[in-house]
């Protein structure tokens, strides 16, 4: 409704003030939405799926949603130049109410009822922090993945497109090559790890999979800082970054997936929509504030200092996964 009703008012508007306050304040309504939405959506799937089938669930959502990235990519363009973006507006709108019939055929194996008083979002947070505290490793669980969202974030919302718009001065169709790339990278990745399923390790996957991101990143900084410094060709730097990017969402889904499951599995089910809650609050928040930082380092450091910035956050994760005694107990019980 809110796309709907965003998109008529947009373009009844003749003032572009007014124009793009009502793009914002759609914005806005929709990430609310998602605040709401996504722990729910996360919470339900344990509830849906069998936990031997946890990772398969995982990777085939996964599948899923590089999926849609890269036909989105694909047909924003086209329908852009066929329709117009009135008619992209109608039909966004409509597939998210189509969306929402469709959950109503959403039917949970069992329902945990709340034994609480009324209640209240103020409690439930609180509740999803202390149960956060009080779980025995997952502190240093949670500091694996919100370390590893706020270093890959301003990776790919702040440095790819000042190297590739500013710096490169190339066309938008090259970082969209990359974001295509990563996205059918991530569809092959998601597809071995649902073949895999229960057969994986969660601590040795998560371990090889962070491992070899933080190389690939370090990888893909080194030949962006060759191609600033003219020491590589452009037709040879994009050639091997999309081979980088595609192999960086491969690996991605060995670590992203595993982590996926092991929450779903280390959460009381009582307690899985509020602690959901918490860790996405924490998440999404920490993302304008790593795209925020990052910006501002931008303005006075250049792309290679920054890269190695994100390479030492990234690194963070990576040591807590190898030498946590605690989150080594908590992930071998998978």
């Amino acid at each position: 409704l809110a796309v709907l009703l965003g998109g008529w008012f947009i373009f009844t508007l003749d003032q572009t003030t007014a124009q793009l306050f009502i793009l914002y304040l759609v914005t806005a309504v929709l990430a609310l939405n998602a605040a709401f939405f996504s722990p729910a959506a996360m919470s339900i799937i344990p509830e849906i799926v069998e936990s031997e089938k946890l990772n398969e669930a995982n990777a085939f959502f996964s599948f899923i949603r590089s999926f849609q990235t890269i036909i989105g990519v694909l047909l924003a363009g086209i329908l852009y130049a066929l329709i117009g973006i009135e008619i992209i507006f109608l039909i966004n709108g409509i597939s998210f109410l189509v969306s929402a019939v469709s959950e109503w055929f959403i039917t949970p194996s069992k329902i945990v009822k709340r034994t609480d008083e009324t209640p209240s979002f103020i409690k439930d947070f609180m509740a999803g922090l202390q149960y956060i505290r009080n779980k025995q490793g997952f502190i240093p669980f949670l500091i694996v993945i919100l370390f590893l969202n706020f270093a890959l974030s301003p990776f790919f919302a702040n440095i790819l497109p000042v190297f590739f718009n500013l710096e490169m001065n190339k066309a938008p169709i090259h970082l969209s090559g990359v974001q295509i790339a990563f996205s059918i990278g991530s569809m092959i990745g998601g597809v071995v790890v649902g073949m895999l399923g229960a057969r994986l390790n969660v601590l040795k996957t998560l371990r090889r999979g962070i491992s070899l991101t933080l190389l690939l990143v370090g990888l893909l900084g080194l030949i962006m800082h060759l191609t600033r410094m003219d020491s590589l060709s452009y037709s040879l730097f994009y050639g091997l970054f999309l081979a980088g990017s595609l192999a960086l969402a491969f690996v991605n889904m060995f670590v992203n997936i595993p982590l996926q499951t092991s929450l779903m599995r280390l959460i009381d089910a009582s307690m899985r929509g509020r602690v959901m809650a918490v860790l996405d609050t924490l998440t999404q928040g920490l993302i304008p504030l790593a795209v925020v930082s990052t910006g501002l380092l931008l303005e006075y450091w250049t792309i290679s200092a920054v890269l190695v910035v994100i390479f030492l956050v990234m690194s963070v994760p990576y040591m807590v996964l190898m030498k946590h005694r605690k989150l080594t107990l908590l992930l071998q019980t998978f």
